[in-house]
C-alpha cells in the first residue's frame, strides 16, 4: 500500500486552489464571522453535490480547515481553495469601489 507524501504548506495551498478552479468552486465561499478564538475567520462553502454546505476556517497563520471528508483527513479540497482565494481578497487593501464590491460578492459584510 502506497502512502501519501506530506505536502508543504505552499504545495497544499496550490493544490487546494487548483481544485477550486477545476471543480467550479471559485467564488462560492461566503464569509460568516470571526472564529470564536479570534485567531481565524469562518466561511461557508456549498457542497459540490448540493447537499448543504461545509464550514471552512481560515486561520491567521495561513492554514485552512474544512469539515468536508477530504478536509477532515487533512487533504486539500476545493472548499479550502476557494476560502484561500477569498482570504486573498479580504486581506488585500482596498483601492476603490471595485475591491469593496468584490469583498461583498465573496460574502463579506457591506
Amino acid at each position: 500500500m502506497a502512502t501519501a507524501q506530506a505536502l508543504t504548506r505552499d504545495a497544499w495551498d496550490v493544490r487546494a486552489i487548483a481544485l477550486a478552479e477545476a471543480k467550479g468552486a471559485r467564488g462560492t465561499a461566503r464569509y460568516l464571522r470571526p472564529h470564536p478564538s479570534a485567531r481565524g475567520h469562518v466561511y461557508r462553502v456549498p457542497s459540490r453535490s448540493g447537499d448543504g454546505t461545509y464550514a471552512v476556517v481560515a486561520w491567521g497563520d495561513g492554514r485552512t480547515e474544512c469539515t468536508c471528508p477530504a478536509g477532515q483527513h487533512g487533504r486539500p479540497c476545493c472548499h479550502a481553495g476557494d476560502v484561500l482565494l477569498a482570504e486573498r481578497v479580504r486581506l488585500t487593501p482596498s483601492t476603490g469601489p471595485s475591491d469593496a464590491w468584490a469583498w461583498w460578492m465573496l460574502g463579506g459584510e457591506w
